[in-house]
Order: structure tokens, then sequence, then C-alpha cells
């Protein structure tokens, strides 16, 4: 029997085929254990009966459902590492839809989404509700051009059609948006403020017809053209309190033209309110 030796002992081929054979079922094992944990469940995650194939959308009026079933289909079309579908219904890119669905559809405020059985989605939106419109060209504040409705945050969400100006109270800034979809105009809670403000002043005989922001002041345009001023420091409710009390001086009261011909009401200097006629 022929010997094989070397430094670390002497071992007969029968012994060192019985070492190759053992390394080669551990490399068998191995090998089906990696099968079993990796390729069974990449198996079962493309079966179709694992995978989504119907998407249902409501809460929409204005939205168009196949806009909404796109931008989802979208999402779940291709591959986690190009291994895994992502329209397993396990896997599926929860927050990448809703993320995606208020971003590309900026009417909307909300979306829900959840699985319906093993195969489909059920998206369930809110659209926002416009309360008041953005107008970019308030030259002649009597009519607004190139305007979107926003909500009651202060969120631009859509176009205005350009009969819609004699019905929203319309907001501007100083320098227009070049592209006002997705921009606020305000913080939630002034925009609610004013418009109440616009209420209360109703309730004193100015109706008006454009809320600028401008700077560190507020100004309000009527459908004349005349302008009332004040600072963005002062409390909404105190600045109809000093108009009421300033439209009930005699001097102002017994003119009954007075808002017909006035080109502003300033009142960015505490107490004192200046004024102007129009030709003056």
């Amino acid at each position: 029997m022929k010997i094989i030796g070397s430094d670390k002992g002497i071992h007969s081929p029968e012994f060192h085929k019985k070492k190759t054979r053992e390394k080669r079922i551990k490399q068998a094992v191995v090998a089906l254990v990696v099968i079993i944990f990796v390729g069974v469940p990449i198996y079962l995650a493309h079966m179709q009966r694992f995978l989504i194939s119907s998407i249902e959308v409501k809460g929409n009026d204005v939205t168009k459902s196949s806009d909404l079933q796109k931008i989802i289909a979208d999402d779940l079309s291709g591959s986690y590492i190009w291994i895994f579908p992502r329209s397993n219904t396990a896997i599926y890119p929860h927050d990448k839809i809703v993320s995606d669905l208020l971003d590309k559809e900026p009417r909307l405020s909300s979306a829900v989404v959840e699985r319906v059985g093993a195969k489909g989605l059920r998206v369930a939106v809110t659209e926002r509700s416009a309360v008041a419109e953005y107008c970019k060209n308030i030259s002649d504040p009597s009519t607004p051009l190139d305007c979107y409705f926003l909500d009651d945050t202060g969120y631009i969400f859509a176009p205005a059609p350009a009969f819609s100006g004699n019905v929203y109270l319309t907001y501007a800034t100083e320098a227009p948006f070049d592209n006002p979809i997705g921009q606020s105009i305000l913080d939630p809670a002034a925009v609610r403020a004013s418009l109440g403000f616009e209420r209360d002043l109703g309730s004193i005989g100015i109706y008006p017809r454009v809320f600028l922001a401008k700077g560190d002041e507020y100004h309000v345009l009527l459908s004349n053209g005349a302008e009332i001023m004040w600072n963005r420091s002062a409390d909404f409710s105190q600045v109809v309190t000093n108009l009421a009390s300033f439209l009930s001086d005699k001097s102002v009261k017994s003119d009954p033209t007075f808002l017909s011909r006035v080109a502003y009401i300033d009142m960015r200097f505490g107490n004192k309110i200046f004024y102007k006629f129009r030709g003056e």
C-alpha cells in the first residue's frame, strides 16, 4: 500500500477520498440551504398569486383615476435589487406610493393606501377645496389674471379658470411666483385669519378684492383700486376696529363718496391713519 506523507501526518489514499467525499457532501448541503433560503423566497415572490393586479381609487372628484393609477403602477413596476418584484403584496412600496401621489398631484391633501385581498390595492384620496385664489397679475384688481386655486392652508394646488375671479378673494405676493403650484402664500393660521378678516371688513362696508402680502406689510386692494395698508405685526381684529372707528368719524361719515374717491388708507404708523384721495 502506497503511503502519502506530509509534515502534518501520513494518510492513505482511502482517507483522502473519504475527506473529499465529505467535503463535497458539505458543499451540496450548503448549496441546498442557499437554494431553500434564497431561491424559494425569490420563486414565491414572483408567483402571480402574490402580485398586485388591480388598483382601486376612490375619493377623487376632479383628479382622473387613470392619472392616479398610472403613478401607482409606475411605482409597482420593476424590482428591488433586480430580484424581488415591487408589485409583490408583501413588499410593495407603500410609503413611496403615498409620497408620489401627493408630490405629483398637488390637488391631493392626503392619500391612504391599503391592500385588498391577495392581489389588490385600494387608494383613498382627499382632494383640496378651494377657498380663495392666488393671482400673478393684479394690475387691475377688479379683474386679476393668471390665477390659481389655494386651500385654507394657503397651499396653491391648481390653475383657476378665468371666470373664477369674481367668486373668490384674490391673494397676491409682491414678487409673483414663477411656478405657483406647490407654493404656500402664508402660513395656515395667517390664511385663516385673513379670510375671517375679509368677512369682518364686509361688516363695516369695505369689500376687499385683493389681499397682498408685501414684505413686512399687508395691503388690501378694493375693486376701484383703493388701497388699505398696515403692518404684518398688527392684529387683524385691531385693524378692523381701527378702520371702523376711522370710518365712523364725523368728517368721513358725512362724505358718502369717501371710499369711492380715496386712493389709500395708510395704517402703518401706530394709531395714526393717513389717507389721500385720487387726483390729489
